[in-house]
């Protein structure tokens, strides 16, 4: 693996680990808290929520994914040394340390493809960590959209109670729809929309007022279309290096290029 794509490896991880490591830091200057309790602007726990809510499990096995990452980092970096690489690449695998990505040759295939195998693994989990307990509102519960994990807000899995107590009932009575979140309430959306400067037309106050997410819109766009690309370049890689007979010696740049094609397929579907 060249020494740029290394570097970029590292800058990547460095990026998504800051946020972690700022919260850990914050927790810690913090403490605990003084009362067993829980409440944000959506509404508060009762105790019987926060009797049931547990992450311990989904936590264990994220250290456990996290070691196991480490210590494939960390063996790729001791056998680079071992087998005495080209120059320079002990620098690179010490930025691989960081970044979880292994060098060349079979066994550090090996150690490479445990890693990746590794650190799929660790997403998955991480993405199955809840956000917070059951939050009720005006003796009601909250719609569990932003309460359950990223993972059951992503696949819709957080509405299938509710979809399921309406099929065993026949329909759904006033009292069974939860209430909206904090930002969907009419209450707030009108204080919020008497803050915004009006124009002249409708149109020209939303765009006034959602420029921000209108930039984010158009910016999701553009790297979509970006991505839309990446299958048939890496697509044009495997080819050269098909064609130019190279594979037995660097499987390893093979496999990635591989890899990298069926990811960024998935993310263009």
């Amino acid at each position: 693996m060249s020494l740029p794509l290394s570097g970029a490896a590292l800058a990547v991880a460095a990026l998504s680990s800051s946020v972690a490591a700022y919260n850990v830091f914050r927790q810690l200057r913090i403490g605990k808290p003084k009362g067993w309790f829980y409440e944000d602007v959506d509404g508060y726990a009762t105790p019987k929520a926060l009797a049931e809510f547990s992450s311990r499990g989904i936590k264990v096995a994220v250290l456990l994914f996290s070691a196991i990452g480490t210590g494939t980092s960390i063996a790729g970096l001791v056998l680079s040394t071992v087998y005495k690489f080209r120059h320079g690449f002990l620098l690179e695998n010490s930025l691989n340390a960081a970044a979880w990505f292994t060098g060349q040759r079979a066994v550090m295939g090996l150690v490479w493809l445990i890693s990746a195998l590794d650190a799929t693994m660790l997403a998955a989990v991480s993405g199955m960590l809840p956000r917070r307990p059951e939050i009720v509102y005006d003796g009601a519960k909250v719609d569990r959209q932003w309460t359950v994990s990223l993972l059951n807000r992503l696949t819709w899995s957080w509405i299938q109670p509710l979809l399921r107590h309406a099929s065993l009932h026949d329909g759904l009575e006033g009292d069974d729809v939860p209430h909206a979140d904090f930002n969907l309430r009419s209450k707030q959306l009108a204080k919020e929309w008497n803050k915004f400067e009006h124009k002249p037309t409708l149109f020209l106050s939303l765009a006034a007022t959602y420029k921000g997410r209108l930039a984010v819109l158009w910016a999701a766009t553009l790297v979509r279309c970006a991505v839309s690309i990446l299958p048939f370049w890496f697509m044009l890689r495997i080819l050269k290096i098909l064609e130019t007979e190279v594979t037995r010696s660097n499987p390893v740049q093979l496999f990635i290029f591989v890899l990298g094609m069926a990811v960024s397929n998935l993310a263009d579907s």
